[in-house]
């Protein structure tokens, strides 16, 4: 007497490779979505590094030259500025190694009790602080007069893939004046 047995015959190896394919393309595309992801997010981060770096150095050049040159001379002129610019765009690409000039953009405010906020700005970007520089966030100095104010702004276009195309990374950089 022959017994019979309810299991299910085995599924062939041939059967079971196209459920494999399906699962091993799924996972696939989950890890290479969470490397671009990574990816991204890495290269804003380290843009975002570098410009910090950039406006603090640069903001301090622009505190200093009035102990090293004209203590009175508390205004940055046009030419000031363009020789700042010049020296951070050259530093920023010595520091990035695909610095394109036309995905930067600089801009500096100035305040002095003298002559108030001024503004300057350079570069194809047009960089925007959050707030603007006013005479309330200055300090009273030792010898009874309203320090002068610098701050620094820097943008960087950086390639994204989930921005469409491109990403704006800024940084801004505020020091008190001599």
């Amino acid at each position: 007497m022959k017994q019979y047995c309810s299991r299910k015959p085995p599924v062939s190896r041939v059967k079971q490779a196209g459920t494999f394919m399906v699962e091993f393309a799924l996972v696939g595309v989950i890890f290479a979505t969470a490397i671009a992801f990574c990816s991204d997010s890495v290269i804003t981060i380290a843009t975002k590094g570098k410009l910090d770096r950039l406006v603090y150095s640069g903001v301090s050049l622009l505190k200093e030259r009035t102990a090293l040159f004209n203590p009175d001379s508390l205004t940055v002129s046009t030419a000031e500025f363009n020789q700042l610019n010049s020296i951070m765009q050259n530093s920023f690409e010595r520091m990035t190694n695909s610095f394109d000039v036309s995905k930067y953009g600089v801009k500096l405010e100035t305040w002095t009790p003298e002559s108030g906020a001024v503004e300057q700005t350079s570069g194809a970007l047009t960089c925007s602080a959050k707030a603007p520089l006013t005479g309330d966030m200055s300090v009273m100095t030792s010898w009874g007069r309203r320090a002068s104010l610098y701050r620094l702004t820097v943008c960087y276009e950086v390639p994204s893939w989930f921005s469409q195309g491109q990403e704006t990374v800024q940084s801004s950089a505020l020091m008190i004046g001599r």
